[in-house]
């Protein structure tokens, strides 16, 4: 027989009864798992179109091309394999195949088309059956991506710049392959010349937006800027003239050696120079000239070309005036005279250092651009006003130049073996401290 439950047992068992239903949690399977909290058979299925799309995107950016495919098996796949309404879906397979089966999509755009633009996209399906179901579809568009980008290109990357001349003078001077991936251009300055320090802005000529089109290069940019530079600047202020024995001595050098030659090989030349005939007559023809005192430096000028008139073969000059006194012993009453020397120094500039100098292989001595006083000025100053600009230059900004010469006479057709022998003397040559 068996034995029935006390009141005990009853009483435990009713216990057990009640914290179960107080505490369900206490007894069987906790809810989740894997996939999270499970899902009940009311929930909703979101489900995102484009991940079952596969899309093929070919060209260039901004003329794209696409073309897709929907892949309604995945999607029906996917649904009977949910991880929480797998059983539900299952169960209705049908209905779900018959729902896939009536979804059909299409974009709105499939050319024209560029990097990261959304293409929307339209969607149509059973409505019916998806509220049945509890699907919902998802349509945010699809991305465009993997088009071919044009080349980014910066055209001042292959140009070579460099500068020649001397400042304010500087021209710009670019070189630059024409196999580059745009091809041939040329390259041009905002203006010809250019001063130590001065901005220089390079432009390319070339189209952008042909060369995208055509060569499918991205220029960056058709402008870029430069510092113009130079070793040399043209002498801008003449005080730098000052205490400048290293440009003056060698002018001084030069000219002595000018005189000498000068002065020696025409001293009875000079007597015509003069126009002594009516003041000594002509039984002076011939007479020795000789040095009477010390030749100075009467005057000197700096002359800048006019920017606008400025050309390559044009330099700045230094123009030094020397004026030599002369006499005639023969003839007192012509008293003394005085011929004027010049010398000119082309391309006078200065470096970083601060030194002057100039082109002394072109150094010009000589008298002939004028013997006499003004002529010189007038031709090498007042004649040259149109193309250069004149400063004077303060006699105290030069060295001295102390020097004397005593000249012996030369034989003549009018003058007797005796004469010749009374006159000549020897050349002599004295420089002053």
């Amino acid at each position: 027989m068996k034995k029935k439950p006390g009141i005990f047992t009853i009483k435990l068992i009713l216990l057990f009864l009640v914290a179960g239903l107080v505490f369900p949690g206490l007894f069987g399977c906790q809810s989740g798992g894997i996939f999270g909290k499970k899902t009940t058979k009311s929930e909703r299925v979101e489900v995102n179109i484009p991940d079952y799309c596969t899309f093929v995107f070919e060209g260039r950016d901004a003329k794209g091309k696409v073309t897709f495919e929907f892949r309604s098996d995945d999607l029906f796949t996917a649904l009977l394999e949910h991880p929480d309404r797998a059983e539900f879906f299952e169960d209705n397979e049908e209905e779900l195949e018959e729902l896939i089966d009536s979804v059909t999509v299409s974009l709105t755009q499939k050319s024209d088309l560029s990097n990261g633009d959304t293409i929307p996209m339209e969607v149509a399906y059973d409505e019916d059956l998806a509220d049945e179901l509890k699907i919902d579809f998802l349509n945010p568009g699809a991305v465009v991506a993997g088009l071919e980008e044009p080349l980014e290109y910066d055209l001042f990357d292959d140009v070579e710049v460099t500068f020649t001349g001397v400042s304010p003078y500087i021209k710009v001077k670019t070189k630059h392959d024409s196999g580059t991936p745009v091809g041939y251009y040329k390259l041009s300055t905002d203006k010809k010349y250019y001063t130590k320090g001065e901005t220089v802005v390079l432009t390319a000529d070339c189209d952008p937006e042909y060369i995208l089109q055509y060569r499918y290069v991205k220029v960056e940019r058709t402008q870029n800027e430069y510092v113009a530079d130079s070793e040399y600047e043209y002498l801008s202020d003449v005080s730098l003239f000052k205490d400048s024995p290293e440009l003056f001595d060698p002018i001084h050098e030069q000219m002595r050696d000018e005189m000498n030659e000068k002065l020696t090989t025409y001293e009875i030349i000079l007597y015509d120079y003069f126009d002594m005939d009516d003041i000594c007559g002509g039984v002076l023809f011939g007479a020795s000239a000789v040095v009477n005192g010390q030749a100075t430096v009467d005057s000197a000028y700096y002359l800048t070309i006019n920017p606008e008139n400025y050309f390559d073969y044009q330099t700045t000059q230094l123009i030094l005036i020397y004026k030599v006194p002369i006499s005639f012993p023969r003839c007192p009453d012509a008293g003394v005279r005085y011929v004027y020397f010049t010398a000119i120094l082309d391309d006078v500039v200065n470096d970083d250092s601060g030194s002057v100098t100039g082109d002394f292989e072109t150094l010009n001595t000589g008298w002939y651009n004028g013997k006499f006083e003004g002529e010189a000025y007038e031709k090498l100053i007042v004649g040259q006003l149109d193309k250069y600009q004149v400063v004077t230059v303060p006699l105290d900004d030069i060295p001295d130049f102390p020097y004397e010469v005593v000249i012996g006479s030369q034989d003549t057709e009018e003058t007797t073996t005796e004469d010749v022998a009374e006159q000549t003397t020897t050349v002599e040559t004295t420089l002053g401290p």
